[in-house]
């Protein structure tokens, strides 16, 4: 009984630490509420798991909204060095000020060190990133990271440091030193599987792994601790039933796992300390506690126990990516693990022993997908269906050669460089050969936006349990197939809400303006088809795909009808590898040329004067403006800035807005006689509009947003 409170009592406070920190509606707070009464049979587990879940919530919600010194948006800032970590083509940088606060900067020149003290200029980010759809805001993120702040190491900016003294960091730091002077492949594999850093390793492989749903294995985490621990034990349990001492006073294995402990903190450290890595330990580190004492807990227990004292002491690790995933990745493990000997089958023979272990594999890692398909779709926009499949064929390659060698390859190399070396470009040898092997790489992807996806996955539990709880009030007496029947009819809840959100998602129209003075561009929905404008040069490729390929996916896009790009720069091999694109072109191929960027259909763009443009898109016309001195009236209804003018008193201010002086995304929704105009940061202030957009507003407009009357007839 004390396991059913415990279990209670954890996963409300989880889930409640959960909601408090994405400041989650109440609605959703009566949600779990209402699950709960369904799912714990007990009134005293009902009420203790309901008391936990609001006091949880009310913690959290004053926990993460409680008011911090808000740190300077651009100004001098004096502090210690605590991580360096390559990021893309630069440096990230964690430095912790002389007043106590922990910020994140990027860094693309100057050579910064774990343990140098440091006096330099940095700007926040904030100035040029703003609220976009489908992607968390800044302070969001910042929570997430455990930081005060993100900012900017500009090149123009100067820095001053000194070294003071030895820090712990320097050693892993070190490693990230031997790691440039591998090559290209060996560098990216050693610092994903051993450092933490997946930022390194070349594109082709990075994309490759995502499709095939590989990505995974490259983040450390409790796989990578498990398989050195499974290494490091079996080496002792060995070397202790040979040894000459003498143990008696628990079982040799005990020991072994102990003396094997040591080993899994170095993979902790090695990784930064990142949030599943921390969980993984913590877990590792409960269950041997559990055997020294002879306690028999199950390990979901131990898991929930883990999860509880982490976040009970650092609460903002609830909103940690990689401990999100790392959690309900060993959640699904250890269900599907019960489930799967519930079975009760015996295998006789080795054929049958075979069939069986493969089987079991290809469970656990479906089962372990489907407990993780919500949350990759809201996060990632997509789900490589042949996970479980690709899974099984390639976990020997990652358990026994790449990510054991890594791992020795760094605990070599402080004793030979040369070795350690030649071991990783071994390696990288290997996965040469290995990703020749042709793996599955078919993706799902949504064919409307996530949010509404995920409201029917929400919605179907409801449905399941409350058919269940009917059929139990009407004492029916079923079979197992009787049983299944709740499931039958969530299942077909599910396809007829799919197929009902699919049918009208696609007869929605809509502009987004997204708010990014690095990678500005122009998101068009006409019906069922998309398009792109963008401004995007060809050494911003990389930073660009990372954030925004994610933002399309979850808008449901699978394919462009055209992408055109106001610089020189030709995106087609930027675009064809992870969409279906019918046109890719640039301003000065259709200026030289002569061609349509795009089939005037589906919009038409105007070049007034050199850095000017007007968008007709469905009666609604935008003017783009690029330059700073325009010598030409603005007719439009909406006008976009990309910098401020010198001039700006003769021209209409309502519906002029500048790229600096926006905090977030514009939507425009256009109807028969008039466009709704609004922020993604008053869509999200709006219950409706944020849960159910764009069906929210362009079916019911909610009083969101402002209209924006046509002033002249729509060309036929």
């Amino acid at each position: 009984m004390i396991k059913a409170y415990f279990f209670a009592v954890a996963t409300s406070f989880l889930i409640g630490l959960y909601l408090s920190f994405y400041s989650a509606h109440l609605v959703f707070l009566f949600y779990v509420l209402l699950l709960q009464l369904f799912f714990f049979p007990q009134n005293k587990l009902k009420a203790l798991a309901v008391l936990t879940l609001v006091l949880s919530f009310m913690f959290g919600s004053f926990y993460f909204k409680e008011e911090k010194s808000k740190l300077p948006t651009k100004a001098q800032f004096f502090g210690e060095v605590l991580t360096v970590e390559p990021y893309f083509e630069g440096k990230r940088v964690l430095l912790r000020l002389t007043s106590g606060e922990v910020i994140l900067f990027t860094a693309y020149k100057g050579d910064f060190s774990p343990g140098m003290k440091c006096l330099l200029s940095l700007t926040s980010k904030e100035m040029k990133e703003g609220l976009n759809p489908f992607r968390p805001a800044t302070r969001e993120l910042e929570m997430a990271q455990g930081v005060e702040g993100f900012y900017e190491f500009k090149r123009q900016d100067e820095a001053i440091c000194k070294t003071d003294g030895f820090n712990i960091e320097s050693i892993r730091y070190e490693l990230f030193r031997f790691s440039e002077e591998l090559s290209g492949l060996a560098k990216g594999l050693f610092q994903a599987l051993v450092l933490g850093v997946e930022t390194q390793l070349p594109s082709e492989y990075l994309e490759a792994l995502k499709k095939q749903g590989l990505y995974h294995q490259l983040a450390i985490s409790g796989f990578n601790l498990g398989i050195l621990y499974g290494i490091l034990y079996k080496f002792t349990l060995f070397w202790l039933r040979r040894s000459p001492l003498v143990f008696t006073r628990y079982p040799l294995q005990i020991y072994a796992m102990i003396f094997s402990l040591p080993g899994a903190l170095v993979v902790l450290f090695l990784s930064g300390f990142a949030g599943s890595a921390v969980r993984a330990f913590f877990f590792l580190f409960v269950l041997v506690l559990a055997k020294v004492f002879f306690r028999n807990t199950p390990s979901l227990l131990i898991l929930l126990l883990t999860a509880f004292i982490l976040c009970l002491f650092e609460p903002s690790l609830i909103g940690n990516l990689s401990f999100q995933f790392s959690f309900l990745a060993t959640l699904g493990l250890l269900l599907a693990n019960q489930f799967w000997q519930r079975l009760n089958l015996k295998p006789n023979n080795l054929w049958q022993k075979t069939l069986f272990i493969s089987l079991q594999g290809l469970f656990v890692s479906s089962f372990i997908s489907l407990v993780l398909l919500p949350l990759l779709l809201y996060r990632i926009g997509y789900y490589a269906i042949a996970t479980p499949i690709n899974n099984l064929l390639a976990s020997a390659f990652w358990s026994f050669i790449f990510i054991p060698l890594s791992l020795l390859s760094a605990l070599i190399y402080f004793l030979d460089e040369t070795i350690a070396k030649y071991i990783m470009e071994c390696v990288a040898t290997i996965f040469k050969w290995y990703m020749k092997i042709p793996f599955f790489d078919w993706l799902y992807i949504s064919p409307f936006s996530v949010n509404l996806l995920l409201i029917i996955f929400l919605i179907c539990p409801l449905v399941y349990f409350t058919n269940q709880k009917i059929i139990q009030k009407l004492n029916f007496h079923l079979s197992f197939y009787g049983k299944c029947f709740p499931f039958l009819l969530a299942f077909l809840f599910f396809i007829l809400t799919y197929c009902f959100f699919d049918k009208f998602y696609q007869k929605i129209d809509f502009i987004i303006v997204f708010k990014d003075k690095n990678f500005p561009h122009i998101l068009l929905k006409n019906q069922d088809k998309f398009a792109l404008l963008l401004n995007l040069k060809s050494e911003d490729i990389k930073p660009y795909k990372a954030k925004y390929f994610p933002i399309y996916y979850k808008l449901g896009v699978s394919s462009f009808e055209c992408v055109v790009n106001f610089s020189r720069f030709n995106p087609y091999r930027v675009f064809s590898k992870d969409f279906e694109v019918r046109n890719v072109s640039t301003l000065e191929e259709k200026k030289y040329l002569d061609i349509e960027v795009c089939d005037p259909r589906m919009f038409e763009l105007i070049e007034l004067k050199e850095g000017a443009y007007f968008l007709e898109f469905k009666g609604l016309t935008l003017a783009l403006v690029f330059h700073r001195k325009p010598s030409l009236p603005l007719p439009a209804e909406v006008s976009i800035l990309l910098h401020k003018l010198k001039d700006m008193k003769d021209l209409p201010t309502e519906s002029i807005y500048l790229e600096g002086e926006r905090q977030s995304a514009l939507i425009l929704i256009p109807k028969e006689k008039y466009a709704l105009l609004f922020s993604e940061k008053e869509r999200r202030n709006s219950f409706l509009a944020y849960f159910l957009f764009p069906f929210v507003p362009y079916y019911l407009e909610d009083n969101i947003g402002k209209i924006i009357n046509y002033h002249h007839e729509t060309l036929p």
